[in-house]
């Protein structure tokens, strides 16, 4: 039989590429469609027979106890998918069988054109003389399962080059299937992380309405008492009130800001805008603070700031922004420090708006935290908080409002110099059109 020649030789070995890079961009566009898995072992199959051209394929993958090899998908001699059949044992002990000692590493592939040489006795029974496994590997490592193939119906014999391309597509293949396990798990997880998010989110909301009620009264008759309205009272008494009241105060904050967080993340914003002076809504802000400051022997000041134009905002709940940015200014920053806040006009984004600075010359933020200080519940560990205490969601709280308002808050800190934080809110906010909380409407002010 004549020889080919080398340039017969190079054609051959040009469609061999060229099917293997067929495959390959097959697989790809399989990967990157997010196919179901099924759909994804028959692509796999599909390009092993077609783009290799081998009779058969089959794929085996290592179940979570790593003690059986499960049939998960092949395709027979006419074209016809199968799946669920055949699982193999598999055993650590090198020598076991062939699938075993592949898919623990041991051999680094098997083929064989000789039915007399030593097979899996499922292989022999079935007559399969031209067969070939290899691992399915993701990275070096680890392996996932098994692919085989063989020629059982064409008698073509294997060569070793042939290996050489179904190792490498087996390894792209692997990667495949594990990245299409990953992306299925990873959503099964938002989806659960989703869900348990709606529970906190409601069992929050309850539980703060149930509280609310009860502490409204507890507040109440703390005040009568304090007022003297039910007999004199001794000075340990007084006492004792006093900071029964103080703590059912902050109790009763922390409860507000729970359903506020609350609303906001069911999507009742509950805004009720008009035209706001920014500068007489700071200096008010500033007004809450100034006694406060002044005890703790900080030094509050107020840049004087041009005329500022009015802007289209919620008063109330713009002071409550600025009052909160204080309070950690006043809490944060050692005695003898300097707090300065500030209001001017100006165009961010292409927006003309308001911007509102509060400085401090506080510990500072580590950089580390400032991606995260305005979610729920997160606090910067140190020395001050750990004396503080809070609850972490009066900065979450915070930016909920001015995105309500079509604004943006943002911070620079530096560890032992202190920290800005800025609030910027345009001129004219955005019609939101998000209904009122119906819980709200339906308990009103006997919440």
């Amino acid at each position: 039989m004549p020889r080919r020649s080398p340039v017969g030789r190079l054609r051959r070995q040009l469609r061999l590429a060229q099917h293997e890079t067929m495959m390959f961009r097959q697989l790809m566009d399989g990967m990157l469609s997010q196919l179901p898995l099924r759909g994804m072992f028959k692509l796999i199959v599909r390009a092993v027979v077609e783009g290799l051209g081998y009779d058969r394929a089959g794929i085996f993958l290592l179940a979570n106890d790593r003690k059986t090899l499960e049939h998960s998908m092949g395709i027979d001699e006419k074209g016809r998918f199968e799946w669920g059949k055949y699982p193999f044992p598999v055993s650590k002990k090198r020598g076991f069988s062939i699938f075993s000692d592949i898919a623990n590493g041991h051999l680094d592939f098997f083929f064989t054109n000789n039915i007399r040489k030593k097979l899996d006795r499922a292989r022999v029974s079935c007559g399969v003389t031209c067969n070939a496994n290899v691992p399915l590997r993701v990275g070096k490592d680890r392996i996932i399962g098994v692919l085989a193939v063989d020629n059982l119906f064409t008698q073509r014999r294997l060569k070793k080059r042939n290996i050489h391309s179904l190792q490498y597509f087996a390894t792209q293949a692997g990667m495949a299937i594990e990245s299409h396990r990953m992306h299925v798990t990873l959503r099964h997880d938002v989806k659960e992380l989703r869900r348990l998010s709606r529970v906190k989110d409601d069992f929050l909301s309850v539980v703060s309405h149930e509280l609310r009620t009860p502490l409204t009264s507890i507040i109440g008759y703390l005040k009568l008492l304090l007022q003297k309205a039910v007999g004199p009272m001794s000075e340990d008494q007084q006492d004792m009130i006093e900071t029964a009241h103080r703590n059912a105060v902050r109790l009763f904050q922390i409860v507000n800001n729970l359903l506020d967080l609350s609303r906001f993340q069911a999507g009742f914003q509950d805004m009720q805008k008009g035209s706001v002076d920014p500068v007489e809504v700071l200096s008010n802000a500033v007004q809450t603070l100034r006694t406060q400051a002044a005890v703790r022997g900080l030094i509050l000041e107020t840049e004087p700031a041009p005329s500022v134009e009015p802007i289209e905002a919620d008063a109330p709940k713009l002071e409550s922004v600025l009052v909160n940015l204080l309070s950690n200014a006043v809490k944060y920053t050692p005695e003898g420090g300097r707090i300065k806040v500030a209001c001017i006009g100006t165009c961010v984004g292409g927006k003309d708006g308001v911007e509102f600075t509060v400085s401090d010359t506080g510990v500072g933020i580590p950089r580390k935290h400032l991606k995260k200080i305005f979610d729920a519940f997160y606090q910067v560990e140190n020395h001050m908080t750990r004396n503080v205490g809070g609850t972490g969601l009066g900065l979450a709280i915070a930016k909920k409002i001015v995105e309500a308002h079509d604004g943006r808050i943002s911070v620079e800190s530096e560890p032992g110099k202190g920290s800005t934080f800025k609030v910027f809110l345009p001129r004219k906010g955005p019609v939101t059109g998000k209904p009122t909380d119906p819980g709200k409407a339906a308990k009103g002010s006997g919440e």
